[in-house]
This record gives C-alpha cells, structure tokens and sequence, in this order.
C-alpha cells in the first residue's frame, strides 16, 4: 500500500519542553493505525502537528506532497479531518450547524445535502437531535456529532484523539463499531487511544511513544502479543 501520510524528525516544542522528539512514521492508504503511550508521551501533540493546529520542525508529506506550511484549514480542504479529544462541538450551535460548518470547505462544490444524508444515515439519533443545540447532546451523542462534522468535510485521513474517553462500556463498543464501519467505507485512520485492546483489535499496524519518542512499532498483532505492551497497555 502507498503511504498517504509520511511524517519524518517531527519535533514540537512547547517553550523549553520537546513534547514530540525528531518522530517518523507513516500511514498506509486504507490502514487503521494507532498511536499507544502514557499520558504526555506526545500523542495529541503529533495529531494536532499533522493536522496543522500547531507548529512542528521536520517534514510533513501527505498524498506526496509536503503540507508542513500548509494552514491548518487547507489542509482539510486537501483530505484531513482531525476528531480532537474532548469533541469541540460547537454547544450553542445546532446539529445542523454544527454538521454544516463540517461541510464549509466543500459547500462551493455541491453536494453538501447529500454528505449530510450520509452522515445522518451514519448517525441516526442525530437526525433525531437535527435541530437541538450541541450542548444539550449525552457525551456519547456528541461523540458522534464530532464524528459526522469530520465526515461532512469527505476526509481521506480521518486523526481522531480519544475517541471513546469518557463513554460508558456499551457506548465504547458502538465507537469502536463506527470506527470499523468508517475503514470499511474506505477512509484510513490514524488513531490515538487509551483503551489499547479495542485499539489494536481494530488497527492494521501501532506506534508505541514514551517522552516524545517511537520505541516500539509493527503490526497489530505484534504489538498485542508483546510482553511490554502487554504489561504496560493491556493490564497483564
């Protein structure tokens, strides 16, 4: 499979503190790959560099071409969606206009009605909640409004950060339900997740980071069935 996305000596800054140490990865198109690690291990930090919400050193090569100058809104344009942790909704907006401005960059192109159906169709209880305000929305409804927003924007890499934090059991399940449907729709994923079993059951391929830095990477399978991920990730 051809890499869509190529991060090479990605490094973030925070004043004095190196979050992200010289890191390099790819991303296959058509692969679920998951970033693993400890809180302040720089996860967060790499989804946010690549989808342009923070600066980074090193390169940046999406779909072959090097998007590290790129704003951040450009780059959705270009095929990036980034889900952040904590959702971001817009609370005081509807479903609707959260879902809308999802689809801002594409609404000169048309098919802005159709994305929506799609995503609805996705999402039942959204429609459900179509003209209600974000804010009101349980943790798990806006969970999926964060989903739908990235959808409207028609991702081909779709970041997502934590996706399940926060949910009850049976709601963790049904994300990681959608999560499956979206790889089967075709989009890859690049995922940061703490709950590392639902993680790699899911992904074709994981990164294990510690300070800043990859330590560990291969397949799924590899990494579940290694006795420090095991110990470190898998409660063994």
């Amino acid at each position: 499979m051809t890499p869509i996305l190529e991060v090479s000596g990605m490094t973030v800054n925070y004043g004095v503190i190196a979050a992200v140490r010289s890191v390099s990865f790819e991303v296959r198109s058509g692969e679920v790959v998951v970033l693993l690690g400890a809180n302040g291990a720089g996860k967060s930090s790499i989804l946010k560099a690549v989808s342009g919400l923070i600066a980074s050193s090193g390169t940046v090569n999406f779909e072959g071409a090097d998007i590290g100058m790129v704003p951040a809104h450009e780059r959705v344009g270009r095929g990036v969606a980034h889900v952040p942790e904590g959702r971001r909704i817009f609370c005081n907006l509807s479903v609707k206009e959260n879902l809308l401005l999802g689809g801002w960059v594409h609404a000169s192109k048309g098919g802005v009605e159709k994305d929506l159906d799609r995503v609805l169709t996705f999402f039942p209880r959204l429609k459900e909640r179509f003209n209600q305000a974000g804010g009101t929305l349980s943790g798990g409804e806006q969970q999926m409004l964060a989903f739908g927003r990235a959808l409207m924007s028609r991702p081909k890499l779709l970041l997502l950060d934590e996706p399940s934090m926060g949910l009850s059991p049976k709601l963790v399940d049904y994300v990681f339900s959608m999560l499956s449907d979206f790889h089967k729709s075709g989009m890859t994923l690049l995922i940061v997740e703490q709950n590392a079993a639902m993680a790699l059951t899911l992904a074709s391929r994981a990164y294990v980071l510690e300070a800043g830095e990859i330590k560990l990477s291969g397949s799924a399978a590899e990494l579940h069935d290694n006795p420090l991920v095991r110990r470190a990730y898998l409660g063994e």
